[in-house]
């Protein structure tokens, strides 16, 4: 059984809470509504701020396409994989993040103008960073976000705007495209070749005239012949392996943590040792090739060594115009690296601040003030008393 005096204990502590807030409804009332108010005006006063979203999404390179077949046999876990392992929405995600990145949008919008509260560039170029937020990919989604922040509505929607153009940009400047970088190193390399042939067959030619030498032992052509086609295939891996290099080269100078991608870090590694194995290999042609000029006379073996020239440059030139038009194919083919789904629009209202925020929270306060007066009143006449 309950004790009576305990039953009548808790209605009197009860009574002691109750009584108050009943007593000074007003009280309490008129603080909540004086905070409330407080609040919206405080939301008014202070300077708005606009966010304005862009939406890109990256596109899968082809080097990971058995990944993302992978990715989708195995449910989240394999977006993860697929997230992670070799798609670029990590490395565009690092670009966008960079101080580079910063650099190209205050110079391309004049923030210089437009913002304030700033003094040295550092500062300003830190203030731009902190108004831009990349929402990364994630499980759900391979979207990349760009939430800009601004003082005006306009300027929100033009930061994140800037951001995706200047990502385009960027990404173009540096030779972020394989094929892109591979085509425009191998038409330097077509144009070098095709000087150094009309050299070549000019030589070749005037000596023909003055010595009418006109043919050459088969084993000696063999030896040209096989030289040759050992040297297009070194500058044709010797080509990909530095296009390649280029890439991370130029990238690397303007983002410093940009994630490096394993699987080309192998094929790198896989182009170097295949190069060394075939100048190994032409090196040992080319003792061949001096071995069966031993037995020739001296214009017979000028006249040799002019040729196998010939030939050379003429298999190279050959073989890296191949490359070239096929570099010009695969370019076209490939994409950009992402591709924009919605474009930053002018948002119609602030984000910040909330007058629904600022207004609930005031009256919460005021409730908090407006009990703790009754309870601190309550208090005192009950000591009098």
């Amino acid at each position: 059984m309950l004790d009576p005096r305990s039953q009548e204990s808790e209605g009197v502590s009860l009574s002691l809470l109750k009584d108050p807030l009943v007593r000074q409804w007003r009280l309490i009332s008129a603080c909540a509504l004086v905070a409330a108010g407080l609040g919206l005006v405080v939301s008014f006063l202070l300077p708005p701020v606009f966010d304005a979203t862009a939406t890109i999404l990256p596109r899968r390179s082809q080097e990971t396409s058995s990944l993302a077949m992978l990715g989708a046999s195995l449910g989240a876990g394999g977006a993860m994989l697929d997230l992670f392992s070799g798609g670029k929405g990590a490395d565009l995600t690092e670009i966008l993040s960079s101080r580079a990145m910063a650099e190209r949008v205050i110079h391309k919008l004049s923030l210089e103008q437009k913002l304030k509260g700033w003094k040295t560039r550092n500062q300003l170029v830190d203030k731009v960073r902190k108004l831009v937020k990349v929402k990364t990919p994630s499980v759900r989604t391979t979207a990349i976000s760009i939430v800009a922040s601004g003082p005006t509505a306009e300027l929100a929607s033009a930061i994140a705007n800037a951001y995706v153009d200047e990502l385009k940009g960027f990404l173009d400047q540096m030779g972020y495209s394989d094929a892109a970088n591979y085509r425009a190193f191998l038409a330097k390399q077509v144009e070098h070749a095709k000087q150094e042939l009309g050299d070549s067959e000019a030589h070749l030619t005037k000596f023909q005239s003055e010595n009418r030498i006109v043919s050459l032992p088969d084993s000696v052509r063999a030896s040209m012949e096989t030289i040759a086609s050992l040297q297009a295939k070194r500058i044709q891996t010797g080509a990909e392996l530095r296009a390649t290099q280029g890439t991370y080269e130029a990238l690397s100078n303007h983002v410093t943590s940009l994630q490096a991608d394993p699987n080309r870090l192998a094929d790198l590694q896989v182009q170097s040792q295949a190069l060394r194995s075939e100048e190994e290999a032409i090196r040992n042609a080319e003792e061949r090739f001096r071995v069966a000029l031993g037995g020739l006379p001296p214009k017979a073996t000028e006249f040799a060594k002019l040729q196998r020239d010939q030939v050379l440059k003429s298999t190279i030139y050959v073989s890296l115009s191949q490359q070239y038009q096929m570099a010009m194919l695969a370019e076209q083919k490939e994409s950009n690296a992402f591709v924009l789904l919605d474009k930053a629009v002018r948002p119609d209202f602030p984000a910040r601040p909330s007058k629904k925020i600022y207004t609930a929270v005031g009256l919460l306060s005021g409730l908090i003030i407006g009990a703790s007066a009754a309870f601190t009143q309550a208090k005192r006449q009950h000591g009098v008393a």
